[in-house]
């Protein structure tokens, strides 16, 4: 994980320098990157998929209006037939159950960043990209410790019951 704040609205068009620096700090790339719809634009997936082909993107695609003309149906089904191979992987990964299974997964990040604005943090105080990442970093570790303590309870407790209740 990483936090790198901005002044942008929009996220699109940021992922593969956040992947760049996972990859940094890591010491490898992550196997699969999860993003909301508005985080991954058609050129973040072609080039993540030259500069990291081992990652697989999951994010679902835009929707796309269904009550258009049969034309700009037929113009749409033209463009995404020439779009990059990466799109068009991404694309089928995307309308399998197999990705969509695995993106549902990103509802445990969605829930940390609930937990996080519950706490407050949907305005900053400070002001300036690093005074803010520091406050995002804070908020990281408090809600990380908080999950630590939680685990740490739940083994004690397991710990504590009979083999037979387990079973």
């Amino acid at each position: 994980m990483t936090i790198d704040p901005t002044d942008r609205r929009n996220d699109g068009g940021l992922a593969s320098g956040l992947v760049e620096t996972v990859a940094e700090r890591c010491g490898r790339v992550p196997q699969r990157l999860l993003a909301d719809t508005t985080a991954m634009t058609q050129e973040d997936i072609v080039k993540l998929a030259e500069r990291f082909p081992v990652m697989t993107v999951y994010s679902p695609p835009a929707p796309e209006r269904t009550d258009v003309s049969a034309e700009t149906l037929r113009k749409r089904l033209w463009k995404h037939r020439h779009e990059a191979p990466a799109v068009q992987a991404w694309r089928a990964r995307m309308a399998s159950e197999e990705g969509q299974a695995i993106y549902r997964r990103r509802k445990l990040t969605e829930r940390a960043h609930g937990i996080i604005k519950n706490r407050g943090m949907s305005r900053f105080l400070v002001h300036g990209r690093e005074k803010v990442r520091a406050v995002c970093l804070l908020q990281a570790l408090a809600l990380n410790l908080g999950w630590a303590h939680t685990l740490r309870r739940r083994l004690a407790a397991a710990a504590a019951l009979p083999v037979s209740a387990i079973a």
